[in-house]
């Protein structure tokens, strides 16, 4: 199985996804989409770059974990 360059919005998919938004942010008290912090606005978009940093490391890791075994095979 290889990485390919069309995976990329798979993965960016899962670190931005609905899982930060209506599972970790309730589960830590800020409510859901962060609604109870006191700037709900900075709070989403503060999520949301870091969780799609968070998706670009995954393909990044990915891709290597994929070229390392292709090297290996």
């Amino acid at each position: 199985m290889s990485i390919e360059a069309h995976d990329i919005p798979g993965a960016i998919a899962i670190g931005i996804g609905a899982f930060p938004f209506f599972i970790m942010q309730p589960s830590f008290g800020l409510g859901i989409v962060a609604s109870r912090t006191p700037k709900p606005t900075q709070a989403r978009l503060k999520s949301l770059v870091t969780h799609t940093v968070f998706g670009i490391g995954l393909y990044v890791c990915a891709l290597a974990v994929s070229c390392l075994l292709r090297a290996h095979a």
